[in-house]
């Protein structure tokens, strides 16, 4: 773009090396977006029907798509026929660069960094443009895969498609999510090189998204659509039916895992940036599977490092159960419509703070809009609920397997939250009277007297007038009295920890390691942890120490007690 007068502009059409000099023009908007309300919910205005569709379980087009956040942190690799990244659809605000940037170019067919069919824009826009995209914040890379030389048609070899999804594995950067409209016929299962390539991508930890294809058929006799570990993705119209268009049919069968919407869909073109020709409409299973790649994106970005395998039981999990037309689906497709209103929570033991939980402790769930919370499942088992507020709900882990976990909840409005968390066999935290694992520890003091009368004292009291807890510093007292100090915490009860001294725990006080005479569930409160310890009149008058307990060698957070 130029700024010149108009003189200066009919002097420079002269020039025999200017083809043409046209105005410059703004595009029409397609939807506005507000700023999020008081629940966290941001909402676009003037949507086009398929975000609309997305953002509702009931078929109620009402103009708008509400989302709680846009993928920001996300990666979404298209592997297609390029992307015109300068479109306006993936801009930042105020002009500064582009959302979209260049991959690889795979054939060679001496096209670089060009889109010249459009299919690859329009799959990018869906998925990740300003307007018309579900991941408005991501940011989305084209792999070339299509042969200039195959065209009109947006075809590939299969070596090139191997060779795209090669390059993402050994160039990606996660979390990301790859969308693949592409498909070869395979009943005799021969295509087993793109079944492995697939594969080993998701077993890199990208997230797989592909279209069910357009044929009509069973998408299981097709690659990669009949790996169970991808997302395959059918197509809907506006009336919730099975896409039927013509000789664009989506295709059916158990391979299916949910529908998103694929008829009448606004998508940016490969023709310009802005403008009239900057848009198109497309329609087929190949336009549906973007709005899957979205929302898994946007999942993603909140719930790093969440594995394949759960961003896809999280959205076939999170989508509207029989809405669609049934009689439409053909035989064995699921009737699941893509949801895209899911909130995103994150977990973390309740008393460190850290990202590591274990079965039976106490764990604070984080997110927005949570009060009306009525579950809560740990890889769909039931959780014991402790305490629900609008921005945190306390539950007990319920017993389930070592190593990364869903945490879903449920509302009674119908509303969905997900999270992963990692689950270990155990996971010590000291609770601190600030709430966040930091400071003084929530703790007591045990006195025995030579006389064996007993006491508890405080560790800390709260402060009215600092409106914090101040430390009440440990007195030892006679040489005659005996100190334990009584700790709680979540996470530290295990296989070894019940027996009397319990074995694979320890416990530092100021750096010097104390008897650990108890370590076992506090009782009377679920979830609870309860750790006694002695205390040798060595650490007195010491002032304020750090206190950490070792349980099988994972070190629990840093409390702090002080002694005079």
């Amino acid at each position: 773009m130029i700024q010149a007068s108009e003189e200066k502009a009919i002097e420079l059409s002269q020039d025999p090396r200017i083809k043409s000099i046209v105005p410059d023009s703004v595009s029409e908007s397609l939807g506005a977006v507000t700023a999020p309300d008081q629940g966290g919910i941001i909402t676009q205005d003037f949507a086009p029907w398929g975000l609309d569709r997305i953002d509702e379980r009931a078929f109620q087009l009402d103009g708008k798509f509400k989302y709680y956040s846009a993928g920001a942190g996300a990666r979404i690799y298209v592997l297609d026929t390029g992307i015109r990244r300068t479109h306006e659809q993936f801009r930042l605000p105020g002009n500064l660069g582009s959302r979209a940037f260049a991959g690889k170019d795979i054939p060679t067919d001496g096209y670089i960094d060009v889109d010249i069919n459009g299919h690859g824009t329009a799959i990018a826009s869906v998925a990740a443009g300003n307007i018309l995209g579900v991941a408005k914040d991501a940011r989305v890379y084209s792999v070339r895969i299509a042969d200039a030389r195959l065209f009109p048609q947006p075809q590939a070899y299969r070596s090139d498609m191997i060779a795209g999804f090669n390059w993402v594995i050994q160039n990606g950067i996660r979390p990301a999510v790859i969308n693949f409209s592409y498909s070869i016929a395979d009943p005799n299962n021969q295509a087993t090189d793109l079944d492995q390539v697939v594969n080993s991508a998701i077993n890199n930890g990208f997230t797989v998204v592909v279209s069910a294809g357009n044929a009509g058929l069973n998408a299981s006799n097709y690659t990669p659509q009949r790996l169970s570990r991808i997302i395959c993705v059918g197509a809907s119209n506006a009336s919730d039916q099975r896409l039927i268009d013509g000789n664009i049919i989506s295709n059916t069968g158990t391979s299916l895992d949910l529908f998103a919407p694929g008829k009448d869909i606004n998508v940016a073109s490969a023709a310009a940036d802005t403008g009239a020709i900057g848009y198109d409409i497309y329609r087929g299973t190949s336009i549906a599977s973007p709005f899957v790649t979205g929302v898994a994106a946007v999942f993603l970005a909140r719930m790093i490092p969440a594995l394949p395998v759960f961003v896809e039981t999280t959205l076939i999990r999170n989508a509207t159960p029989n809405r669609l037309n049934a009689a439409t689906l053909g035989a064995g497709s699921p009737n699941r419509l893509l949801y895209s209103r899911f909130r995103s929570v994150a977990s973390v033991n309740a008393a460190s703070y850290g990202n590591k939980i274990a079965p039976n402790s106490i764990v604070a769930l984080f997110g927005e809009d949570l009060g009306a919370t009525v579950a809560v499942r740990v890889n769909n088992t039931l959780a014991t609920i402790l305490g629900v507020s609008p921005t945190q709900i306390n539950f007990v882990v319920p017993s389930t397997n070592i190593g990364q976990a869903v945490v879903d909840i449920y509302a009674s409005d119908g509303a969905f939250g997900s999270g992963v968390v990692e689950v270990a066999t155990v996971a010590p935290g000291l609770f601190s009277t600030s709430g966040d694992g930091q400071g003084l520890a929530s703790a007591i003091l045990l006195r025995i007297r030579q006389d064996g009368s007993q006491s508890y004292e405080s560790v800390a009291v709260f402060d009215s007038a600092l409106n914090r807890y101040v430390a009440v510093p440990i007195d030892f007292g006679p040489s005659t009295d005996q100190l334990f100090l009584i700790l709680y915490g979540t996470g530290i009860r295990g296989t070894r920890v019940a027996s009397a001294p319990p074995t694979g725990v320890g416990c530092t006080v100021g750096g010097l390691n104390v008897s650990v005479l108890y370590a076992n569930l506090a009782p009377g409160y679920q979830g609870l942890d309860q750790v006694n310890v002695a205390l040798p009149r060595s650490l007195a008058g010491r002032g304020q120490l750090d206190v950490i307990v070792t349980v099988d060698g994972q070190l629990s957070n840093a409390v702090a007690v002080t002694t005079r």
